[in-house]
């Protein structure tokens, strides 16, 4: 005896349909199985596709590099005079830093990445403006250059908390 794959009821073991449903036994267990299996596989792609993290992490990580390198220059530039008092070289410094470890984690799918990393930019973001208020106002200089490197923050942490990066973090 087993059980009808459709109705679950009880029917004979060599039955080819099922008496109560008419369910024909070895075509709807072999399509149950072939879902079963078409589910797997869409389960694992969806869980692998990491095709956009990848690739916003290694520019992330390209980004932050530069943005430490930029902060150490600042710094080595303004040691030169004695009277300075700049210290966003070294926020700049940190900031990327902390975007660096967030992207490595969330590379590692790790959900505490996504956070250190958007900590990281809003620290980056807020002195970037404040960098463009300490010049002269209405610089269009200062707002073309800080445009340079704030309009990639914005849309890279957004990008980062998109549910396709999200769904793949733990």
């Amino acid at each position: 005896m087993k059980n009808c794959v459709k109705c679950q009821k009880e029917i004979g073991g060599q039955d080819a349909y099922c008496q109560y449903c008419g369910s024909h036994q070895l075509r709807d267990e072999l399509m149950d199985r072939l879902d079963r299996v078409e589910n797997s596989i869409n389960n694992t792609v969806k869980k692998e596709n990491t095709g956009l993290l990848v690739t916003l992490s290694v520019i992330s990580i390209i980004g932050s590099v530069f943005g430490i390198g930029r902060g150490l220059l600042y710094e080595a530039v303004s040691s030169l005079d004695p009277d300075s008092e700049y210290v966003r070289g070294y926020i700049y410094v940190y900031a990327n830093l902390g975007s660096l470890i967030g992207v490595i984690m969330l590379l590692s799918k790790k959900i505490w990445g996504l956070y250190i990393y958007t900590i990281s930019q809003v620290v980056y973001i807020v002195t970037v403006l404040w960098a463009a208020m300490s010049y002269e106002v209405g610089s269009s200089f200062a707002v073309a250059f800080s445009s340079f490197f704030l309009i990639p923050s914005v849309v890279f942490v957004f990008l980062f908390w998109t549910k396709d990066i999200k769904n793949k973090l733990s």
